[in-house]
Order: structure tokens, then sequence, then C-alpha cells
């Protein structure tokens, strides 16, 4: 039989057992309806906005705060937190991702030259990315025109001369000077004193410079470029204020030569900065102005204006010497000493043991070149040919000295006699050829000697 559905008005029909055919339904605004198990029931509404329908696996759905951002912005990075909270994560120009050591992400700004570097625990940091160091022996390792690390060079009054490798010392009248190579505070550091002599009256500009040839400029032109060093002053260190004054020369020559005291072509100063020095190791930076377009020349120099009469400590000491192209400063580029020795025979070259000063009579056995008597008695005899250990900046001056006498003589060493004269056959960047003409006494198969220095640094 025909069932009829006649107007209920405000009710509604329902096969579940929700008060029966003709029920009411009444709920607050948003109610919803649903169904238990067994059922039909409603969900009263909310007055709470930004609300949303939570469903549960065997209870009925409630309302929840929604744990997303209300509102977010543009480029903002949505992520879930530890607690399951959903948060927003601003982005920045030139940033990365990165996590701390709990998973937190963050954004990380990157700035010029600057690299992620990651670290055992923690937010990974940012470091700037190292330049080249153009400074040849900025720690004063080398000192090969020295005796080594016991190396001390007497500068008499009003010369320039190398000391350290690659570095000029230059004094005026009444400034004699000495310039010694002192430890560190570390294994494997080292210092470049300079010091005016006790008593020394001479007051005229001392300087310390080092210059680069045109192909350790490659690069810099139309560039800024970085000046750090440490320093540290002698208490009689007699400049008013203790003041230096640190400049980088530039030039647009093309030739090799020094650049002390702005000597280069079309000579610049893009450095040139007054700092007072103390007796606290100090580091100092500086950096340049924009170099010209043309540049093809570069050279460091520290100066000075001593006052009055020098006392016992009235000097300076530099170490970590480092010229960067680059608008940071980043630590020091240590090189491991026979990378830096070899580097530095490019321009200057003995014979001697690393720890003996050319000098003539250093004795048997201290490196000489070894060689043998090939034509007896006063006849000319030709010694080995050399090699130098890298190709030097070009063919070098040549000195020669007697390992056993008073002279500059190929020396026999079986008959303890020097050779009557000596002479550099031919000397080029790579190799050089001595012969000369032998004693009287002289016989075939006799051992002989000689030391060389080999000298193309610039001046």
């Amino acid at each position: 039989m025909a069932t009829t559905i006649t107007s209920l008005g405000n009710k509604m029909p329902l096969a579940l057992t929700l008060g029966g055919l003709g029920a009411a339904i009444t709920a607050s605004n948003g109610g919803i309806f649903y169904s238990t198990a067994s059922v039909g029931a409603l969900l009263a509404g909310t007055a709470t906005a930004n609300q949303i329908l939570q469903s549960g696996a065997s209870a009925a759905p409630t309302w929840s705060t929604a744990t997303y951002p209300a509102t977010t912005t543009i480029n903002q990075l949505l992520y879930s937190s530890a607690a399951n909270v959903i948060g927003g994560l601003a982005t920045a120009n030139s940033g990365t991702l990165v996590t701390s050591s709990t998973g937190v992400p963050s954004i990380l700004a990157l700035g010029a030259q600057q690299s992620l570097v990651g670290i055992a625990s923690g937010t990974p940091a940012v470091a700037y990315i190292p330049g080249l160091n153009r400074v040849l022996n900025g720690d004063f390792q080398v000192w090969q025109r020295g005796a080594g690390g016991s190396a001390s060079f007497a500068v008499s009054a009003s010369t320039t001369v190398y000391t350290a490798d690659r570095w000029q010392v230059s004094v005026g009248a009444s400034t004699a000077t000495t310039v010694a190579q002192t430890a560190g505070a570390t294994s494997g550091s080292y210092l470049c004193k300079v010091q005016r002599n006790s008593g020394q009256t001479g007051t005229a500009v001392m300087y310390l410079c080092t210059s680069l040839t045109r192909d350790m400029c490659v690069g810099a032109a139309g560039n800024v470029v970085t000046l750090s060093f440490q320093a540290a002053a002698g208490i009689n260190f007699s400049p008013t204020s203790g003041n230096i004054t640190v400049t980088v020369y530039s030039g647009t020559g093309s030739t090799d030569i020094s650049g002390r005291n702005g000597a280069f072509t079309g000579t610049a100063s893009p450095i040139s900065s007054t700092q007072a020095i103390t007796t606290t190791l100090t580091s100092y930076s500086f950096t340049s102005s924009t170099l010209g377009s043309t540049v093809t020349q570069l050279a460091v120099q520290f100066s000075w204006t001593p006052v009055g009469t020098a006392g016992t400590s009235d000097w300076v000491e530099f170490t970590n010497v480092q010229l960067e192209v680059s608008a940071n400063q980043t630590p020091f580029q240590q090189r491991t000493f026979v990378n830096e020795l070899l580097e530095c025979q490019r321009f200057y070259y003995k014979t001697f043991l690393y720890g003996t000063a050319p000098v003539q009579n250093a004795g048997v056995g201290t490196g000489e070149i070894a060689g043998y008597v090939s034509i007896a008695a006063a006849t000319t005899n030709f010694m080995p040919n050399i090699r130098f250990p890298i190709q030097m900046l070009a063919a070098p001056t040549i000195t020669t000295y007697s390992p056993a006498a008073a002279t500059a003589q190929i020396y026999n060493e079986s008959a303890s006699a020097a050779f009557t004269a000596t002479t550099v056959f031919h000397s080029t960047a790579t190799d050089q050829v001595v012969y000369g003409t032998g004693s009287a006494g002289g016989t075939v198969g006799q051992a002989i000697g000689l030391h060389i220095t080999a000298d193309v640094d610039v001046t």
C-alpha cells in the first residue's frame, strides 16, 4: 500500500531514529547533520571564526582551529614544526635554505663573495671565499740571502737591499738598521723585525716593500684589493704616535720593476693610510678604491719616520701580509715552506745549504756544484751545467763563490787550490754554465767545486 507524506512544516522525514518521523531540527548557524554508528545527529555551528571541521576515527566530528597561517605573503615558504604546527618562513634575497642541528629551517642570506660553510653542530654559517694571496713570503718563512731561520742582516745607512725573500728594506743617512727573522706566536709562524740600531740619529723615512711582477697582478685591474697584515712595535719605537704609513701602489708599466715609494709608471695609491702600531701584535685590514682598468703592477709598502736618537727597542715587526683581489679580508693563506721556497726561487736561488748565508769560504760540502778536473794543469775546465729548481723570471745575474778560499774562483778541493780564473759561460732563466782556468798542479780526476747565487729580483 502506498505511503502518503504530508507537509510537516519545520520537520523532515528521517529513516533513522532521530525522534521519529516529523521530529523538529534545531541548531545554531552552521549546524551540520551527521550520522553516528546508529543514529543521526546535529553538530552545532561554531561562533569562532576560521575553524575547520575535523573528523574522528570513531567519535563525532568536531570543530578545530586551523594550524596554518590565516594569511600568507609573497615568497613565503610553509613548513611544519615539531609540534605539527604549520608556520610561514619569509625568504630573503640571495638567501639559501638551511636547517639547524634540530632540523628547524631558516633562510641564510649570502653576501657578495660569501659561501655556505657547514659546521659540526648548529646552523651552517657563511664565510668569505678566500682570494689568492698575491704576496709571496708574506709570513716571512724564507730567507735565502741569509742563514735561513737565523737570518740577520746589517743594513748600512743610505742603502736599499733585499733581506727576507721578495722584501726590500731601504734606510737613509745615519740610520744603520738590523733586519732579522723572529719567531711568531705559533709553530711555523715568523715575523720580519726591522730595527733602527741603538744610538742612530737618522730621521729619514724607512721602508719595507715587496713588489709584484705583472703576471702576479692578473685579475686586479678594474677591481678592488684588500691588504691585511699583523704588526707590533718595540717599546722604543720612535715615530710620532707609533704611526706607520700603509701603502699599496699600482702602476701601468710594461716591465717588472720595484714599485718602492711609487716608482711605477702611471703610479697611483689605491691604499694609503696611517696606522698607529702598539706593542701588542695586532691585525689590520685596508680595502682599496677601485683600481684603474689598465693596472699591471702592484706593490705593498710599509714606511715610517723615526724621531730622535734610537733606543734599544726602536723596532717594528710584520707578519701575515696578504693582498687579495677582493673587497673582503679572509684568513691569512698559509703556504707550506717547500712551496713558498720554490716560488721565491723564481727570483733568487743559491747553491748553499738553506741555513748557510752566501759567503766566500763557506766550507767544502755546503751544497756547492761539484765537478772534476777534465784537463790537467792551467787549462780550461767546465763545471757541470746546473738547472735551476724553477724557471726564473729572466736570465739572472750570477755571482760565484769559492767553497774554501777567500776568492770567487772555482776551487780544486782535492789539491786545496783555487782556479786562476772563473767565467760565467752563459746564464738563462733555466740554467747556467761556468768554466775556469785550472791551477798549474791540477790533475785529471781531482774534485772541484763552486757556489753560485742567481738573482733576478726586481729593482
